[in-house]
């Protein structure tokens, strides 16, 4: 279980202090840096979501049983995402 969970959050912290080290302002801020980050993170999201799928549903006896959790976890992760995009943000005027 320890093995499974390091395989989930080693990945994240990778690209979760690539898109901070990217998005601070500075000379590594360059938009090739920016798409490189995001080339990376969305095949990344994918692979994870796939191993995540693929070992609960060789964990739970039945597809249906494996329909639950798995259903759950894509309608919070676009809860999530839909959070982040909608939330409001502090407007600073120019000047």
């Amino acid at each position: 279980m320890a093995g499974a969970l390091a395989l989930l959050v080693i990945p994240a912290a990778i690209m979760g202090s690539a898109a901070v080290t990217i998005g601070s302002p500075g000379p590594v801020a360059s938009p090739f840096a920016r798409g490189a980050v995001l080339a990376a993170g969305y095949p990344g999201y994918l692979g994870v979501f796939v191993a995540l799928s693929l070992a609960v549903s060789a964990w739970v006896p039945s597809a249906r049983t494996a329909a639950v959790p798995l259903t759950t976890l894509g309608f919070l992760s676009v809860l999530a995402g839909a959070g982040a995009v909608l939330r409001p943000r502090r407007v600073t005027a120019p000047g």
